[in-house]
């Protein structure tokens, strides 16, 4: 009932709907584990029994070890921006524009961001990853994601996230002042962003060097 309904209000034979979100540390073991559930008595948290036991067995749960990164993928450009401790960008690469020039963009199709990113910590706020392609501050692409379709409530510190995004450059005209590569990550309930620590960032954003065309 989300605690808005107390059980002194339950109608004697009234069936009530009870929901409840568990979070799997990062952390826990691969295996079959068990789902019970049972009442607390609010004042004593002693639990209330029901007519056998001491709860009930709700059915088993499989666990399957993620996958994980250790080893640092071959990226070229190296970024070694923290993010509030959460998480670090350790370097990306932007395909087939890396200098984000206009000429490229009208041939190109599709902008490929490729975001190293490190987990510093455990988590238990779910955040999202983001890139902004941005002429004079004003956003005209962009692409949000789980970092490499991970949802960081799994990260474990120090393993490697291959974050990879794509933004579409279809109808994008001139910028004068010339294209801005902006990512960053925010927590997926308030959008409130991680500030990263660097002279580059701003508003909660990195800014990402353009690179010589290959």
């Amino acid at each position: 009932t989300g605690g808005t309904w107390s059980p002194t209000l339950w109608p004697t034979g009234y069936p009530v709907r009870d929901q409840h979100a568990l979070l799997l540390p990062a952390d826990a073991p691969a295996g079959r584990l068990t789902v019970i559930a049972g009442l607390l008595d609010p004042t004593t948290r002693a639990g209330i029994p029901p007519q056998e036991g001491s709860h009930v067995e709700l059915g088993k749960l499989s666990v399957q070890p993620a996958p994980r990164t250790w080893d640092r993928p071959a990226v070229p450009a190296i970024a070694a921006t923290d993010f509030a401790g959460v998480v670090a960008l350790d370097g990306y690469e932007v395909k087939p524009c890396p200098d984000l020039g206009l000429t490229c963009f009208r041939d190109a199709g599709d902008l490929q961001v490729r975001l190293l990113w490190q987990a510093r910590s455990t988590t238990a706020i779910r955040y999202r990853s983001f890139v902004h392609l941005t002429c004079d501050g004003r956003i005209v692409a962009q692409s949000d994601q789980d970092p490499a379709g991970a949802r960081s409530t799994a990260w474990l510190p120090e393993q490697y996230l291959d974050d990879r995004h794509r933004l579409s450059l279809t109808g994008i005209d001139s910028c004068p002042t010339g294209f801005e590569l902006r990512v960053g990550m925010y927590d997926s309930v308030t959008e409130v962003r991680l500030d990263p620590a660097s002279a580059q960032a701003e508003a909660g954003t990195l800014r990402l060097e353009a690179q010589q065309s290959r």
